[in-house]
């Protein structure tokens, strides 16, 4: 090979192959081809096969070869070029002295640009080189240019496919956390295609394929029409609201799916596929089940405080009255046992009332720091007295609980319904457990139960062996009066009077029931951090002692006042009355004696009893001030109650109660007790002193 490079090569010099078996030719052509450019280099080869090994590793800009050499003609050297990888489009110019056609013919189909004749005229060689060379660039430039559109058509493939497959990968996320699956289906083959949230949803393996012969694999069977004459209204062209239908996993669970859709119009105007998605709402609607029963339960709670007050009011007139009427029947006996009986019924339905104000979460409550464990174990030898022989009572207490602070006696009387509840549910036998255990409700449990709170609780459980409580009914059993049994087997405030009394202590009340498998009451009551209440003692005595003490009755019941008025007449004390909080400050403001305020708390008006006792005790520091109430009027006024210094006679109350209320007052016994409700211990009507 012989390289002749006329000057300095330049940066970007061109070389041009000469092949030729005439080493005169081969001298001519490299000196007329080093005068094309300035910058060329040539390359001469008498061989082609050693010009193609040069090829095989290096560039050429331009070749000219001879057609005629003994190795290999051009033709076969210019097909050799065109397979080469260095040199696929290089421009080859064949010199021949043939003039045939079917050679030229021959040597551009094997991959020649152009001829030349031979011999050559040096201008046409110079001029036809230096075309062929500015053809070459323009290819090369024309090659580059098409790599490089096709790198990035390949780029733009490879980000778009990437960014398709990350849009897919967000919209399954978002799918997944949105609980919405999405489908498409083609209305004349039957078939539809799912979202792998779908799948999810359905509890189904992605190789399923949903089609309308197999609607019962996943919808409920009472559902499978609801859901094909919606499909056909959206075939049809009619639009159609969500539907709502209820799901049957593989796993047995069964939920409830919200189904959107319409239809896709083809732009001939047929509609032959349907869109849309299905979202989980099972636990939406769980939700909103929980909260429509929890603000059942307090529009009932409300009706039922509000009618307990009206009670209380009637009964504390009918049982005064009668605790009057009792001292002058002393000779009379059957009109004494009359009396008497109808005492008693009285004090029965104050039982009833006081019920119904713990469902309603009205009940004066005397919380207490307490230890569940020692309370239940209590409650448990109780209850093994009184459950019988064919109840197995279990217990399951975790140590140590954290303390609550909750009303003993209500906690006592819960877990006595729940238990004697559980034992009805079992008449051939059973088994009852009470567990305890520490626990915390979180965001997630309280986003399902809007009725609870978070925080730290002590739970106690009350589970049974029983038939189980139906889902028909098993929203409505805290409800007051409702009970499943023969009538005169029970009132239907059990229950209620648990729920009220777990929500007045801040907690929470939760049931799961399997019929056939049994039923499981959880009571949630709010770890106390507060030190140790003590344990009041109410006065037991039935000595009543009365005075000589002036005493202004506040009442805005008429009758109700009489009573009090006659009762605190025959017990010698002076009495001044008053029917609202305005006429008695006018009294409270002269200058007449008054020892004893004696007011109801909730009375018509801008002023209630318990502002009433304030401004009374601003004007007179040393007056004495007892409160009443039938109604309180849920946790706020009970926490008023307990803030405040003063003392509160639960409605309906005896005439010894009132008694001693009244001198336990004046005498400033200040023990900070609830006496017995009516009807229980040896106080027969009850009285709430907060001290």
């Amino acid at each position: 090979m012989t390289t002749v490079q006329p000057q300095a090569e330049a940066q970007q010099a061109v070389h041009i192959v000469i092949v030729d078996d005439s080493t005169a030719n081969l001298k001519l052509y490299a000196k007329l081809a080093a005068g094309v450019e300035p910058n060329v280099v040539v390359h001469s080869f008498n061989d082609p096969r050693k010009a193609l090994e040069w090829l095989g590793g290096n560039a050429a800009d331009l070749v000219i070869t001879d057609y005629k050499m003994p190795s290999m003609h051009g033709a076969e050297f210019s097909r050799h070029i065109r397979q080469v990888s260095t040199c696929p489009d290089v421009p080859v110019v064949v010199v021949t002295a043939y003039a045939d056609r079917d050679y030229r013919i021959e040597a551009l189909e094997a991959g020649a640009s152009d001829f030349l004749r031979n011999p050559v005229d040096y201008l046409e060689f110079q001029t036809r080189a230096r075309n062929l060379l500015r053809l070459g660039r323009h290819q090369r430039l024309m090659r580059d240019h098409a790599c490089t559109l096709e790198r990035d058509l390949q780029e733009s493939e490879k980000s778009r496919d990437r960014l398709l497959r990350d849009s897919e990968a967000r919209l399954e996320r978002a799918q997944e956390i949105a609980q919405v699956g999405s489908w498409e289906s083609d209305i004349a083959a039957g078939e539809a295609v799912w979202s792998k949230q779908l799948y999810r949803m359905r509890g189904l393996p992605l190789d399923f394929r949903p089609t309308l012969a197999n609607l019962a694999t996943h919808f409920h069977p009472a559902d499978i029409q609801l859901i094909l004459d919606w499909s056909a209204d959206l075939a049809a062209g009619r639009q159609r609201d969500p539907v709502e239908v209820r799901i049957r996993r593989p796993d047995g669970k069964e939920r409830v799916n919200l189904i959107e859709g319409r239809p896709i119009v083809d732009p001939d105007g047929v509609i032959r596929h349907l869109v849309g998605t299905a979202q989980d709402v099972t636990e939406r609607r769980q939700i909103e089940r929980t909260l429509a029963q929890s603000q059942k339960m307090d529009a009932l709670g409300q009706l039922t405080g509000g009618m307990a007050h009206d009670f209380n009011n009637m009964l504390g007139v009918i049982i005064g009255n009668l605790d009057l009427v009792k001292p002058l029947l002393r000779a009379n006996a059957v009109a004494a046992d009359l009396v008497a009986e109808a005492r008693d019924g009285a004090v029965r339905c104050a039982d009833l009332i006081r019920r119904l104000l713990a469902f309603a979460r009205r009940q004066s409550l005397r919380p207490e720091q307490t230890d569940v464990n020692v309370l239940v174990s209590d409650v448990s030898r109780m209850l093994g007295r009184t459950l019988g022989e064919h109840i197995a009572l279990t217990l399951e207490l975790d140590a140590p609980l954290w303390p609550v602070k909750v009303d003993v006696s209500q906690l006592e009387a819960a877990l006595v319904n729940l238990a004697t509840n559980a034992r009805d549910a079992m008449p051939k036998g059973g088994q009852i457990s009470l567990a305890t255990r520490n626990t915390t409700l979180d965001a997630f449990y309280t986003a399902r139960h809007p009725d609870a709170s978070a925080g730290d609780y002590v739970l106690i459980e009350v589970c049974d062996t029983g038939a189980g409580i139906p889902p028909e009914i098993i929203t409505r059993i805290f409800d007051p009066f409702f009970t499943t049994k023969a009538p005169g087997k029970g009132t239907g405030l059990g229950l209620s009077m648990a729920f009220g009394f777990v929500k007045q202590s801040g907690g929470h009340l939760s049931v799961y029931s399997e019929p056939g498998l049994g039923t499981t009451f959880r009571l949630y009551l709010p770890r106390s951090d507060d030190g140790e209440v003590a344990a009041a003692s109410a006065p037991s005595s039935d000595v009543i002692v009365g005075g000589d003490e002036t005493i202004l009755v506040v009442e805005d019941n008429t009758q109700l006042r009489r009573t009090a008025e006659r009762q605190l007449t025959e017990l010698g004390y002076k009495v001044r009355e008053a029917d609202s909080a305005l006429p008695a400050l006018a009294i409270l403001s002269g200058g007449e004696t008054v020892d004893l305020l004696f007011t109801d708390i909730v009375m018509p008006g801008t002023m209630d009893g318990l502002d009433l006792a304030y401004e009374a005790k601003r004007l007179r520091q040393g007056l004495r001030v007892l409160l009443t109430s039938g109604f309180p009027g849920g946790r706020a006024a009970n926490q008023r109650m307990a803030d405040s210094p003063f003392h509160l006679l639960g409605k309906p109350y005896s005439f010894i109660q009132l008694a001693q209320a009244v001198r336990m007052v004046l005498d400033k016994v200040d023990n900070g007790t609830e006496l017995a409700p009516p009807g229980h211990g040896t106080n027969p009507m009850g009285i709430v002193v907060d001290g």
